[in-house]
């Protein structure tokens, strides 16, 4: 338990950049996968489908509590702020259940993810207990870990965690692991809201992307909506040749302000950070503003109100 506090640790204090909290995420799925079926995965023909039915018994309803999100008309509106759910992830050895891991997979959005991000985790796995032993003598005297965390902690957590992919990617083959994208955009078009996330990362500023991020602030993941903004903005929600669409986006960023300022208190832990990102998407609000009238700038409030209101799902933690 204490690998893995830590481990979450280095997450929260990650930069707010979406590539580096997919790639801590999946990290944790797989890693909290294999801790937790240490004590709660009965022995199957696969243990991560048995581990991922747990978790989804656990994730029906998460529970939450209220916040207010302010309007310019003055109006609260009262959200609930859900708890994120439990991740998904493989147990392993991955090699043992890769068969019938591939066959769910084709039909169920959460093990396509899982089978993903395993294999994801795999491309980046020492090959030998030699390389770990060659990570370990690198670890500086005084290394840039969060926290302060001691060397000590240091070198037992990236021994568990590195341990633990060799164990787990043993006799996965390289054209296994090269599947971890092919994966992922079947967990993301089966409907799965973390794959949606990554997916419409990976995706970039395209098109493409946008229903993945639609589908993910669907599902509740307010940091979408910063994504949508951007590419309305840039008028890549459209088909080529269109021109931007200036209402829409600020719809998309004002929603998403007041749901941070709402859901991300500064004065809480890591509120120097939060403090920052709110900044961050205050100016992008600002510049988001010029060039709109008084009546296209109330029209898209009313319709962030009405995006707010519509979704029973917001919102996961931002």
């Amino acid at each position: 338990m204490k690998a893995r506090r830590l481990l979450e640790s280095l997450m929260r204090t990650a930069t707010r950049s979406w590539m580096l909290q997919c790639a801590a995420w999946a990290l944790f799925a797989v890693l909290a996968s294999a801790w937790a079926a240490q004590t709660t995965v009965p022995a199957t023909d696969s243990p991560t489908l048995a581990y991922i039915e747990s978790v989804k018994a656990k994730n029906v309803r998460y529970s939450g509590k209220t916040v207010l999100v302010s309007l310019d008309d003055g109006d609260r509106l009262r959200v609930t702020k859900f708890n994120g759910p439990d991740p998904y992830g493989v147990v392993g050895p991955l090699a043992g259940e890769y068969d019938i891991l591939e066959r769910v997979a084709s039909t169920r959005g959460e093990v396509a993810l899982a089978l993903s991000e395993g294999l994801r985790a795999c491309q980046r796995a020492p090959a030998s207990q030699e390389d770990i032993d060659n990570e370990m003598a690198m670890i500086p005297d005084v290394a840039p870990f969060p926290g302060g965390m001691s060397r000590e902690a240091q070198k037992k957590l990236v021994l568990r965690v590195r341990t633990h992919l060799l164990n787990l990617c043993k006799g996965v083959t390289a054209e296994q692991t090269a599947r971890a994208d092919f994966w992922l955009a079947k967990a993301a078009e089966l409907g799965d809201p973390y794959a949606a996330l990554n997916y419409a990362e990976q995706l970039g500023n395209s098109l493409d992307a946008v229903p993945f991020w639609e589908s993910a602030w669907l599902a509740g993941h307010a940091d979408a909506l910063a994504s949508l903004a951007r590419l309305y903005r840039e008028g890549r929600s459209t088909p080529p040749l269109r021109d931007p669409d200036h209402a829409q986006a600020y719809a998309y960023q004002y929603l998403y302000v007041r749901l941070t300022e709402a859901m991300s208190p500064t004065d809480a832990p890591m509120g120097r950070i939060r403090a920052r990102w709110l900044a961050e998407a205050q100016a992008d609000l600002q510049a988001f503003e010029r060039g709109l009238t008084v009546g296209e700038q109330e029209n898209a409030v009313a319709q962030a109100r009405a995006m707010l209101e519509a979704n029973a799902n917001c919102c996961q933690p931002l």
